[in-house]
């Protein structure tokens, strides 16, 4: 939506706020907004302030160091700011350096800030609300389209690594739709969860005699391609999409591949159909 602004005052640019959101909102005159900066200078206004989330979590027994790292990372994507992990008998070396690693690798933003013998402090320094979930949604799509070239040149180790980018822009996207907390943000969910799916399924049909197999990789990126025209509200390209999974369900069946992976196959050609149904499913009801 483009809007004009005009001279209000005599230095000073006003702009009118459309009654749709408004209302949407449930905002009046006497509401305060946020308005902020993004990261990449566009001027953002938000109906609500950020809010500061505490949290405490007290392990009283023997936790694995990677249950510790999950409980961490799912704070992460619910919005937690600021979060004490409290060892009632004390914690060993390699799980603070299991926690640092998995926090660098996944939660970008959080900081351990201070640790003694029983606690963990961990802090976020990113500011949710500036943040671009369009951009994010972006690089998560770029990644995957990395992740099929990375099939065909056999790279696995360049895949492996892929993975773990998208898994942490994926769990940055969680954290800033639970901050947004609008029914605007709901589509953002729905389709980083796709994406991170399609990522995850891709991972695990890939094997060195996939590469030979080049038609069926050919139709799944063509098809993941045509899903976000779909997203728009192409209704051509959610056909074309269509008839492509069938394409490639067939096709599937067809590999000696074994159920797992045939599976994994068909799910990534679900995923990506729900993406473009999904989006003219919003399109349809603006």
């Amino acid at each position: 939506m483009e809007k004009r602004m005009f001279k209000f005052g005599n230095a000073s640019l006003a702009l009118i706020i459309p009654k749709k959101w408004i209302d949407k909102n449930r905002l009046d005159q006497s509401k305060p907004l946020n308005i902020f900066e993004n990261n990449v200078g566009d001027l953002v206004i938000s109906p609500r302030e950020e809010q500061i989330k505490e949290r405490e979590e007290i392990i009283a027994q023997s936790v694995s160091p990677a249950a510790l790292a999950r409980l961490v990372g799912l704070h992460y994507m619910f919005g937690t700011t600021k979060l004490r992990l409290y060892f009632k008998n004390g914690y060993g070396k390699s799980t603070a350096n299991y926690i640092t690693e998995k926090i660098k690798e996944e939660c970008p933003g959080f900081e351990i800030v201070g640790h003694s013998a029983n606690d963990i402090m961990i802090e976020d320094f990113n500011k949710m609300r500036e943040a671009d979930i369009t951009k994010i949604i972006s690089r998560l799509k770029l990644l995957v389209k990395q992740e099929f070239e990375e099939i065909r040149n056999g790279d696995l180790k360049s895949l492996e690594e892929s993975e773990r980018v998208i898994n942490r822009f994926f769990m940055l996207g969680v954290r800033h739709v639970n901050a947004l907390g609008t029914e605007e943000s709901t589509k953002y969910f729905v389709v980083l969860q796709m994406l991170e799916m399609i990522s995850d399924n891709l991972n695990i049909v890939y094997q060195p005699n996939m590469v030979r197999n080049m038609k069926i990789l050919d139709m799944i990126e063509e098809q993941f391609d045509l899903c976000f025209s779909g997203f728009e509200g192409k209704r051509d390209s959610v056909e074309k999409s269509m008839a492509l999974r069938e394409e490639i369900y067939n096709s599937a069946t067809k590999l000696k591949l074994d159920r797992l992976k045939i599976h994994a196959l068909q799910e990534i050609t679900n995923e990506i159909s729900r993406i473009s149904e999904f989006g003219l499913y919003l399109n349809m009801h603006k």
